[in-house]
């Protein structure tokens, strides 16, 4: 795996504790609007310095893995984003209250269907697939470093 560096390690690191923290912050109420904030950009940047750690080797299994790392990292930005919409209200106002004098009970509908916190269900699934990579991705390094010091053995 190519390693960050210190700038970008830091950056990987601090987008974390903004995502951690901001999902903390949000269940207990606090500062609603700015931790959505705050998690939003947390997320772009933890995803953005996990696909810059690229891999350069032969195994198929860890290029699995770290597509499956990249569909995690997308699903933490839609949980993210979706975060900032059930703080901000920024699509319910453009698309139940199209017209001000009317309130649409279907479009009101609709939007509690699909948008309302669902942002838990993107930050559970993103969660969950980032943890069986990051393991998985961790046994198969030493699976492959235990094969290379095996051959230089021989």
């Amino acid at each position: 795996m190519k390693q960050l560096n210190k700038i970008e390690t830091f950056l990987f690191i601090f987008g974390g504790l903004m995502m951690v923290a901001g999902v903390g912050l949000y269940v207990f109420g606090v500062a609603v609007k700015a931790v959505s904030i705050a998690f939003l950009v947390g997320a772009v940047l933890f995803a953005v310095m996990q696909i810059k750690q690229t891999y350069q080797g032969q195994s198929t299994t860890i290029k699995r893995l770290k597509s499956i790392m990249t569909v995690a990292d997308v699903a933490f930005v839609v949980a993210g984003l979706l975060m900032f919409e059930n703080a901000w209200h920024l699509l319910y106002q453009t698309v139940v209250w199209r017209n001000p004098d009317v309130f649409d009970f279907q479009a009101h509908t609709n939007y509690m269907d699909y948008i309302n916190n669902k942002w838990v269900v993107a930050l559970i699934i993103a969660a969950m697939l980032e943890m069986y990579s990051i393991n998985r991705i961790s046994y198969e390094l030493k699976k492959e470093e235990s094969k290379t010091e095996k051959n230089i053995k021989d």
